[in-house]
């Protein structure tokens, strides 16, 4: 994660600060776009740390309605940690979230954000069988998720906290 800090800071994007092992980076810095700016930081961690990695570039105020627009604010506040956001650079159709949705087996329900998935694991993410529902992995296959535990700690690292 030192490494990965080191990077940015090489790259002129200023007070770089990882959460913990979680592959998460907190900067200031600028950019035409997210999506340029997450092309150019593949490329540059390919190239500095011969890792292929994606990366998943949000603003601090798109973090903040991550958690604004949250659907699921009683499992947020009740169990935190079995609710999970999928952020993803693109977002598939309404339609294939719901069809998800309506052939999941268990109790875990979908919802979408604006460029992200809220999933929850009522019963964990361990024991959960939503990975086996038809369609699942294309919706999450090009996206990293994260817990709700993170999600705020990653909130207070962009704010101050």
């Amino acid at each position: 994660m030192a490494e990965l800090a080191r990077v940015f800071s090489e790259l002129g994007y200023c007070d770089a600060k990882t959460l913990l092992q979680s592959g998460n980076v907190a900067f200031i810095g600028y950019a035409s776009s997210c999506r340029d700016l997450e092309i150019q930081l593949q490329a540059e961690c390919q190239a500095r740390l011969g890792l292929d990695v994606a990366f998943f570039v949000r603003t601090a105020e798109e973090w903040t309605e991550v958690i604004e627009f949250n659907p699921f604010t009683p499992m947020a506040l009740a169990d935190p940690s079995h609710l999970v956001v999928h952020f993803l650079n693109e977002m598939p159709l309404a339609y294939d979230v719901d069809r998800v949705q309506g052939a999941i087996m268990g109790p875990e329900e979908i919802r979408a954000g604006s460029k992200h998935l809220y999933v929850t694991y009522p019963n964990g993410i361990g024991t959960s069988t939503i990975g086996r529902t038809p369609g699942w992995n294309k919706l999450t296959a090009n996206g990293t998720a994260r817990n709700w535990n993170t999600i705020l700690k990653l909130h207070a690292m962009l704010h101050g906290d």
